[in-house]
């Protein structure tokens, strides 16, 4: 497993970008989600700058400026790339855990722990095909 990104939401991306600018992270890459209406900035810490602009943004800190009406901001979830989506989310069952986002798409799932502390998963390499039993499967609490 590889660590990808932490992501945290605010309602000020600029003031929010400032505040981490102090802690010399250094944004890496930027990108505006019409569909959502957000937009986001991409940060890593100035030793890990050649990584962060890399493969799927990692390692940073994503920071997702988004309207108060979409939800509270703060930290939203980490997230980790696994060799096999599949495989780590039937381990999680396995071990009686509940999947927040099943991975239907065979790239992306999500579990909750059990404080609350959300954990997203990324397939390594190219998506899985989307497969039973994920692509049936209901959104976990």
């Amino acid at each position: 497993m590889h660590y990808l990104h932490t992501t945290i939401f605010t309602a000020d991306l600029d003031k929010t970008r400032a505040f981490w600018d102090v802690l010399d992270m250094r944004t890496v890459r930027e990108l505006v989600v019409p569909k959502i209406n957000a937009r986001a900035a991409f940060l890593s810490g100035s030793h890990d700058e050649e990584s962060g602009r890399s493969e799927r943004f990692a390692p940073t800190i994503a920071l997702v400026e988004r309207s108060a009406e979409a939800g509270p901001v703060g930290i939203s979830h980490i997230c980790f790339r696994v060799d096999d989506i599949y495989a780590t989310c039937q381990g999680l069952l396995d071990k009686g855990h509940t999947l927040k986002m099943p991975p239907r798409d065979g790239f992306r799932a999500m579990v909750r722990g059990p404080e609350g502390a959300v954990v997203e998963f990324h397939q390594a390499g190219e998506r899985k095909v989307p497969q039973e039993p994920w692509l049936s499967m209901a959104d976990g609490v």
